[in-house]
């Protein structure tokens, strides 16, 4: 399955207002056309949206009719500018009530046959397309501090413009998302518009208050991958655990430069997804890596998990089996696919004479060669006490710190062999 992700259209920033509605209509209509023209988009299958699209539901169906024209299907999140009543005339509209505007654009959403809606108060937050199970909620960030809440009244649009407080819509999300969580069947792909993670322009920011208007704390992560706006950063990716985080800002005008529709490939396999784009081209591999473990350890139950690597060797995921054998599928900086199969982790490990146990995670152990790279002074014996001298809380972060200030191409040893390599800091993928 083919998913092109945007958010934080602001569409009513792009589009300057006109008083002639059907002049209006097609002015929008040609932007986001021109947009998706720009985006050079070969597959045009689930194109999801994480939120802001306009001020007025008028313009948010416009903007999706062009769409639903386009993909075979669309679905999209309120974000808090969908909330947003920034006219009297609005104001009296929905009687000074910002929710109301939800449940109108609920209702005009249903003349759109392809197009979903996922939102906490007045529609339903879950769908199964092609075997792949979204769901989806705005989930409201919600200021908790003195100093949180200071920087909401003061400084966040949000307070003049949404009528209700965040309490509101934050607990209708919360209620959603803990419903979804203690389902046996999680979901696949969860959209939302405030991010769930903390990201980089959480990091410039975590003296100020901000983050309570900027990130929404849930206490578990429920699907592999994610997609997410609000904070208007342009084509990132960040990994937590087993799961990706993807956001994509069109932003106001002058702020992100050159935004295009994303788009990443997923394949469904045994109902669980699998990320992403490499494994489509290798799924004849992972049936046959099954095969053989099969073969090896004389048994018909053999589950393969997927994860997804640390990004520094291009384009890399590991397919592992609950025995500990893996293979590696990847992509050079030419663009050519190759596989390299690994059996019993913890042997292949001490091959590179890293102080290693039946503890030690497959994550841990790939980040320890990446920290050899980048500092000649560290020794793989008592590495962990290293690591705690980072003070990094977990080894995501880790991994995160260390490839985002590593060099951009440089030679390294894999499998005990030299190569070269490119890889992307997280900033430029």
């Amino acid at each position: 399955m083919n998913i092109s992700y945007i958010s934080d259209l602001h569409i009513d920033h792009w589009v300057k207002h006109n008083n002639n509605q059907i002049k209006h209509e097609k002015y929008v209509k040609d932007f986001v056309n021109k947009l998706i023209d720009k985006s050079n988009l070969k597959v045009k299958e689930v194109l999801v949206i994480a939120g802001d699209i306009s001020h007025y539901n008028r313009i948010t169906i416009w903007v999706l009719e062009e769409f639903s024209k386009q993909f075979e299907k669309v679905f999209f999140v309120s974000g808090n500018h969908d909330y947003y009543l920034v006219s009297q005339q609005q104001m009296k509209k929905y009687k000074n009530e910002s929710k109301l505007r939800a449940k109108e654009l609920s209702e005009l959403v249903k003349q759109l046959d392809n197009v979903t809606f996922f939102n906490s108060m007045y529609s339903d937050n879950s769908e199964v397309y092609k075997g792949v199970t979204f769901a989806g909620a705005t989930m409201t960030s919600l200021p908790a501090t003195e100093e949180e809440i200071s920087f909401y009244r003061g400084f966040m649009n949000d307070s003049k413009y949404i009528t209700e407080e965040p309490e509101l819509y934050n607990t209708y999300d919360k209620v959603i998302y803990e419903n979804i969580l203690s389902e046996k069947v999680k979901p696949d792909v969860f959209i939302s518009h405030y991010p769930l993670i903390t990201t980089l322009s959480h990091r410039k920011h975590l003296n100020d208050g901000s983050i309570g208007s900027y990130k929404c704390e849930v206490g578990e992560l429920i699907a592999p991958i994610n997609f997410f706006g609000h904070v208007h950063e342009g084509n990132v990716m960040y990994r937590v655990v087993d799961t990706k985080h993807y956001c994509n800002a069109l932003g106001y005008p002058n702020e992100i430069k050159n935004t295009i529709i994303r788009q990443i490939e997923v394949l469904n396999i045994n109902g669980g997804i699998v990320m992403e784009r490499l494994l489509v081209k290798y799924a004849d591999k992972i049936i046959e890596f099954e095969e053989k473990l099969r073969d090896k350890y004389k048994t018909d139950s053999i589950e393969l998990k997927v994860k997804s690597s640390v990004s520094w060797l291009g384009e890399e995921l590991r397919v592992e089996s609950e025995q500990g054998d893996y293979f590696t599928l990847y992509e050079d900086e030419d663009g050519v696919l190759n596989t390299n199969y690994f059996y019993k982790m913890i042997e292949e490990a001490k091959t590179f004479d890293i102080e290693v146990d039946e503890t030690t995670t497959v994550d841990e152990k790939w980040c320890l060669r990446i920290i050899k790279r980048a500092d000649d002074s560290f020794t793989y014996k008592n590495w962990r006490d290293y690591l705690s001298t980072l003070s990094f809380t977990d080894i995501d972060s880790l991994i995160e710190h260390v490839i985002k200030h590593d060099e951009l191409s440089k030679e390294f040893t894999h499998n005990g062999e030299e190569s070269n390599y490119s890889y992307k800091i997280l900033e430029e993928r």
